[in-house]
């Protein structure tokens, strides 16, 4: 097979890098949910030692490893065009596409004859995915990781194997794993498809060796630091994560395991590439996402199994050795094997499309592999161009795949956020699901953030209340919470219901919301509202917010008050064991066990962080549901709890279907 040259190398990279920033040009700005709730945050934590500031302040995501974001908050900060900020993500995601160039070239079948213009249909096919367009040029960061695994790949399937060649593939798979540590599906599939195709068994163990050392090398260089500074604040080089195994005294004993795309069930595995191809969203990811790749793939692998097992043969390889060239066969192999055991092992660990970027990628060369194995070139090459344009079509039907796409604007945020705010130092206490926590970047870089209620909500008698007691008596008379605006009717108000539902959620703490002193917060177009609309109840923004196209927050001051409204005590007494019955009864569906309810005036409701599950008490009555499903389904009568748990079949509402 002949080699990329130097000039190939230069146009592809001219193109890919040109056609990526175009496309994300297109696609318009993407504010996304989790830009809000911890990208910025995130990156603000590479330039400052926030640890011992703030306790939780974009939930667990908080402590995830911030390196990568820090490019994105410095560009805000410098007030970047948000075009420019896009084109720079853009650009260092276009490297996967790169990369996929060069592993389509390596395993070209040869009998193909067309082998740029096949390479480049392989790139296309890879690349058509609505996932993977949502992503490009956005905050979110799994392309960027996936850059190291994809040029990991190419190392390690090339025909010219070398040992520094493993040494630097496991280095940057070791990398990938340390900036985000759900690569660790690729880490170990790269490790048992190199070590498979080793040759006699001391080969196999040799390789698997050299790549696991190197993988360790890599991730060290990348997360070491993060993970030391996690293990002087909080005793864990991972904290909260794998805390069954480290035992950081300020976050319960689990390992958190996510599972809200995982098949359950031997038909859920079956079905799931079927599923795949559905016009509907949180099937394999939030966002609309139909992908026919999986299908046609699986289809030809089959159809190529039975070609080898019945016929004996090879494909047609006489054009390809009239013009000096043989299949990287091995390359084809791994490509295939490395391909399967990533797709295993990331419907074992979560399913999210999002993580497994770098193998829906390689569906493109492997298409162009197996279509070749099963027909002739020129059949095969028709092949590849219709899945392509119906790919395509079908990808594109749902409309733009941005999470939610805005227009181009001079910065990246429009924020108008009070000068008290912005001048003086305060503990903000933020309420919902979204933290919101993207807001500490433009107050006072002394201000201390707390997300009390959300995925990870806190409270004085759980792990970390021993902190939280603290932050609040070092900013006693300067704490305030911060709120979207939709949880108040009209004038603030303490009469006003939603006002005290408020103080609801605060009377734990011993805190109530001091009206007299409330500011405002708007945005451009993020979606602020908490959805968590058991705690806080929406409403229409009021006429006296200054611009309706804006969202809105709401920043109150916070008082004390002398004791716990009685009634509000009264019922936690009541429902804190009903809580520890059904996480007793149903410890699969109820996790992490001891999440810490929030108590409203008519709402009751535990968010359980693994599963997605909301375990509610309304009126007396038992419900619960899962994310993002229309309606609650009704479990039984607080005031028959043993009976009512002890039937409880432990099933996920709805069979887990989220379906509208």
């Amino acid at each position: 097979m002949n080699p990329m040259t130097r000039r190939e190398w230069l146009w592809a990279f001219i193109v890919v890098e040109a056609a990526c920033i175009a496309l994300a040009f297109a696609c318009g700005r993407d504010l996304n949910w989790d830009q809000f709730n911890y990208h910025l945050f995130a990156g603000m934590s590479v330039f400052q030692d926030r640890l011992a500031q703030d306790f939780f302040p974009a939930s667990i995501q908080t402590y995830l490893n911030p390196l990568m974001y820090g490019p994105f908050y410095w560009m805000v900060r410098h007030e970047f065009h948000s075009f420019a900020i896009s084109a720079a993500h853009a650009a260092v995601h276009a490297l996967n596409v790169l990369f996929l160039y060069a592993i389509a070239r390596e395993v070209m079948p040869a009998g193909e004859r067309y082998v740029k213009s096949v390479a480049a249909a392989a790139v296309a096919l890879g690349c058509a995915s609505a996932l993977f367009v949502s992503e490009l040029g956005t905050t979110f960061m799994d392309l960027t990781t996936a850059v190291p695994v994809m040029g990991a790949a190419w190392l390690l399937l090339r025909r010219a194997q070398t040992a520094r060649g493993i040494w630097i593939a496991g280095a940057l798979i070791g990398a990938a794993v340390g900036l985000k540590l759900t690569n660790i599906a690729f880490a170990a599939a790269a490790v048992l498809a190199t070590a498979a195709l080793g040759g006699s068994p001391r080969q196999m163990v040799s390789l698997g060796l050299r790549l696991g050392v190197a993988m360790a090398a890599g991730f060290l260089v990348s997360y070491g630091v993060w993970g030391w500074k996690l293990y002087n604040e909080f005793g864990s080089p991972f904290f909260p994560y794998f805390n069954s195994i480290f035992r950081a005294a300020e976050y319960g004993p689990t390992s958190m395991k996510f599972d809200r795309f995982i098949p359950f069930t031997l038909t859920d595995w079956l079905l799931f590439p079927f599923r795949l191809a559905e016009l509907k969203s949180w099937l394999y990811t939030e966002t609309f996402a139909p992908d026919i790749r999986p299908i046609a793939v699986i289809a030809a692998g089959l159809a190529a199994a039975v070609s080898v097992a019945w016929r004996r043969r090879a494909p047609t390889a006489s054009i390809g050795a009239a013009q000096g060239r043989a299949d990287n066969r091995r390359g084809q192999k791994w490509l295939g094997l490395f391909t399967l055991l990533s797709c295993l092992l990331w419907m074992v660990t979560s399913a999210n499309g999002r993580y497994g970027l770098v193998l829906f990628m390689l569906l493109g060369p492997l298409a162009l592999v197996l279509f070749h194995a099963v027909a002739r070139p020129n059949i095969a090459r028709v092949m590849l161009l219709l899945l392509l344009a119906v790919q395509t079509f079908h990808m594109l039907s749902p409309g733009n795949p941005r999470w939610n796409p805005q227009h181009w604007s001079s910065t990246w945020f429009e924020e108008t956020v009070p000068e008290r705010l912005r001048d003086e130092p305060f503990l903000h206490l933020t309420l919902g699901s979204l933290s919101n926590s993207y807001l500490a970047a433009f107050m006072h870089p002394q201000s201390s953030f707390v997300n009390l209620i959300g995925q990870h909500s806190l409270a004085f008698d759980r792990p970390g209340g021993d902190r939280l007691r603290k932050l609040l008596a070092e900013h006693a008379g300067r704490t305030r919470v911060l709120a979207p605006w939709s949880v108040l009717i009209g004038v603030p108000s303490p009469d006003s219901i939603p006002a005290r539902h408020l103080d609801a959620v605060l009377d734990p703490l011993l805190l109530q919301v001091d009206f007299t002193d409330c500011l405002f917060v708007s945005s451009d177009g993020a979606e602020l509202v908490s959805s968590m609309p058991a705690l806080l109840p929406a409403t229409s923004t009021p006429a006296a917010a200054d611009d309706k196209s804006r969202k809105v927050m709401l920043s109150c001051a916070l008082k004390p008050r002398g004791d716990h409204e009685p009634a509000l005590e009264a019922l936690r007494h009541r429902l804190e064991p009903v809580y520890k019955a059904f996480e007793a009864r149903c410890p699969q569906l109820f996790r992490p066990a001891g999440t810490v309810p929030a108590y409203g005036q008519r709402v009751v409701s535990a968010y359980y962080m693994e599963t997605g599950i909301s375990l509610n008490v309304v009126q007396n009555k038992i419900t619960y549901y899962a994310e993002r499903q229309p309606v609650d389904t009704s479990i039984g009568n607080v005031d028959d709890v043993p009976r009512v748990v002890e039937r409880f079949d432990c099933k996920r509402p709805r069979d887990g279907s989220r379906e509208f």
